[in-house]
């Protein structure tokens, strides 16, 4: 009951996918360039080579985890609003 008060009083923002998707570009723009600059900064200035390679693998693998997630429901929000 409380609940669906809640649901009703709330705005509905509708985004297209289209401004959706230029966002996510802008985003994974910004994620290239801070990637980018954290790799340099790690090859430069780290100082175990162990070390380094566990932040690359651990980094990378998360990132595309994440990136892989947002295609997916990127994708699911773009046939659901259709």
């Amino acid at each position: 009951m409380i609940l669906s008060t809640i649901a009703n009083d709330l705005p509905v923002i509708h985004i297209t996918p289209t401004v959706l998707g230029v966002v996510f570009f802008i985003l994974l723009v910004v994620w290239a360039i801070n990637s980018w600059v954290l790799h340099y900064h790690w090859t430069e200035y780290g100082t175990d080579l162990l070390g380094k390679v566990k932040l690359h693998v651990l980094y990378f693998l998360g990132s595309g985890v994440l990136i892989a997630l947002a295609c997916f429901f990127f994708g699911l929000y773009s046939l659901a609003s259709k």
